[in-house]
């Protein structure tokens, strides 16, 4: 059953999409909390897209709930099963501000 979420393709292919845009990074964890901040609290799946490893800003329309164009099929929305973005970003400022606090047990629920 599917229940809305990112799949592990769109995922990359954001990954992708951030490492392209941003570049280096001093370590794989500042990537981590790079990706977890942009996509948590700066991009806007209403006015951006995710196209040739590009972040696109459209003013004139109202997008799908998130858009990430396939790399191999760029008409196609490789997040068009994804309802559930504004959770997922939720999910990642949650996470991106216990990192930043040091409360990493909180994260994962260890006793």
């Amino acid at each position: 059953m599917y229940l809305g979420g990112l799949s592990s393709y769109t995922l990359t292919l954001m990954v992708l999409t951030f490492v392209n845009m941003y570049g280096q990074f001093p370590s794989v964890g500042d990537y981590f909390l790079g990706l977890l901040e942009y996509y948590g609290y700066v991009f806007q799946s209403a006015d951006m897209r995710i196209s040739e490893g590009q972040w696109i800003v459209y003013k004139e329309e109202a997008l799908d709930e998130l858009v990430v164009a396939d790399l191999f099929h760029p008409e196609t929305n490789a997040a068009s099963y994804t309802t559930k973005f504004p959770e997922i970003q939720e999910v990642m400022r949650r996470t991106y501000e216990d990192i930043k606090k040091g409360s990493i047990k909180d994260i994962f629920k260890i006793t």
